[in-house]
């Protein structure tokens, strides 16, 4: 259909300003829909300046991946080829979704159920009964997603007529919906600030008594193939959210053969993650039990470590709530705190039994959480040496596995990717950038760093320093789903002042 449009155009283009405008959105089209080639800076400015609405932009997904039957999940995506981190995946619109800042005042009762929807929740089932009923023929594309143990009424390979009109089942919807939907912000790179250290935690459905009360994204939408990939708390690809287009990368090297898995709920939820309470959600939210290798690692751990390390790092959290800013510490206070952190860090590797698997195989996400306390302390009290070490601190525990002997920055082996990791790859960047750093906390509540004569070490970017900031602008695009930003969001002059 776009060839077809693309060479209309371009006979009667000539002369003709609208046909050659016309031209070349549909040339841009065909480039987005064959080989994923969009312009995503472009697409951002667009949300940036008009706010939640709606792209003109084709879908696309990578031939390196398929949709097949699981053993145990029903249908799922795989690799057909080798996938590298960072790759495109998939970049597809959203069927219907409801930006909470324009649906208004939408209710919903289900009187199965007995529940009551408020707001895009609502919207979103009412559009997509309305949309099938007005075009009957898109039924299959919704009717094939998950709707549990759901009892259907009708076809789920096409519409269902009777005297002459489309069925379409509201209870059915509203049960894919609460399954299928995901919950977005409008643009993922505004959460990914240094300065708001907040996890862009994006649920598939932000529905659940057992979600944060913080949590800011209210918008939700149904994406139809996206609803396909299946579940795992230590997924290898993530996805990222543009206006009404969902961008899914590879976050780790995917093997062919291997399935395609994002988690439906972060680990890091509340700065914290019990296996107990992530079950809950998980059970609560889309009706099943995680066995992913991570839960499973977990389930097979000794219950009063996993609650003594959740004690510990409660205790982490507390002292780090109390820190005094860095104007106001004095050198004691500094040192007796940071021994106190250190000393509930240890207390913390030691809940990890000898038994335990490395990092590689098990994050030790608690530990990564308190030592990136750790490292925000360090920064915040002119700690060039601990924030380092805190940095290489958080990698590790996430399973990371990164070379740097031949002055480059080689990673090895992937581990868990999330906003923790990126900060830590940053400052790490920073460290090898400007060389000696001293880090302050003004009143205005923004991080400067001010630069330490240390020669020429200290002036010149070297290899290890790019290695750095290449390792983190890739980890960038996984979560933001583009790096057009990512000058502009770790801009260096933000944290410099010479």
């Amino acid at each position: 259909m776009l060839q077809q449009l693309a060479s209309v155009c371009k006979e009667k283009k000539a002369g003709n300003k609208e046909g050659h405008q016309l031209t070349v959105a549909v040339k841009q089209r065909l480039l987005e829909e064959g080989e994923g080639r969009y312009n995503f800076g472009a697409m951002v400015k667009q949300i940036q300046v008009n706010g939640p609405s709606t792209l003109d932009v084709a879908d696309y997904i990578s031939p390196k991946i398929e949709r097949r039957q699981t053993q145990d999940m029903g249908k799922g995506f795989f690799a057909t080829s080798d996938i590298q981190v960072g790759e495109l995946l998939m970049c597809q619109k959203a069927f219907e979704l409801g930006f909470t800042k324009k649906v208004g005042l939408s209710v919903l009762f289900n009187l199965q159920t007995e529940e009551m929807k408020l707001g895009s929740q609502a919207w979103v089932t009412e559009t997509v009964v309305k949309r099938l009923w007005w075009n009957p023929e898109e039924a299959s594309k919704v009717l094939e997603l998950w709707a549990g143990d759901y009892a259907a009424v009708v076809r789920r390979d096409g519409p269902t007529i009777v005297d002459g009109r489309p069925v379409v089942d509201t209870f059915m919807i509203d049960r894919i919906r609460s399954l299928n939907c995901f919950g977005c912000p409008c643009l993922s790179s505004e959460h990914l600030s240094p300065r708001e250290p907040r996890n862009p935690v994006q649920p598939r459905e932000p529905r659940n008594p057992v979600l944060p009360k913080d949590d800011k994204f209210e918008d939700v939408g149904l994406w139809i193939l996206p609803s396909f990939i299946n579940h795992s708390c230590w997924g290898n690809v993530q996805r990222s959210f543009i206006g009404d287009v969902m961008i899914v990368r590879a976050c780790a090297p995917i093997a062919a053969g291997e399935q395609i898995t994002f988690s439906y709920a972060h680990l890091l939820r509340d700065n914290n993650r019990v296996l107990e309470e992530q079950q809950k959600e998980l059970r609560c939210g889309w009706v099943f039990t995680c066995n992913c290798r991570y839960c499973t690692l977990e389930r097979n751990e000794c219950k009063a470590a996993r609650n003594e390390r959740e004690k510990l790092l409660q205790d982490v959290e507390k002292l780090y709530r109390d820190a005094p800013a860095g104007m106001h510490a004095s050198s004691s206070q500094v040192r007796i705190l940071l021994a106190a952190l250190d000393a509930k860090i240890k207390a913390i590797e030691k809940t990890y039994s000898s038994s335990c698997p490395p990092a590689t195989v098990f994050p030790r996400i608690h530990l990564a959480r308190a030592v990136n306390r750790k490292q925000s302390l360090c920064a915040r009290y002119n700690s060039w040496d601990g924030t380092r070490l805190a940095c290489e601190g958080v990698l590790k525990a996430f399973g990371y596995e990164i070379d740097t002997s031949n002055n480059d920055v080689k990673i090895t082996k992937y581990g868990y990717s999330e906003l923790l990791v990126l900060s830590a790859m940053w400052q790490l960047y920073i460290c090898r950038k400007v060389g000696a750093l001293h880090m302050g906390m003004p009143l205005n509540g923004k991080v400067m760093v001010e630069r330490v004569d240390t020669g020429g070490k200290g002036r010149a970017m070297d290899k290890l320093a790019e290695g750095w900031r290449r390792a983190a602008e890739t980890t960038y695009e996984g979560l933001a789903g583009e790096k057009t930003t990512f000058e502009k969001v770790y801009a260096l002059e933000k944290f410099i002042v010479i």
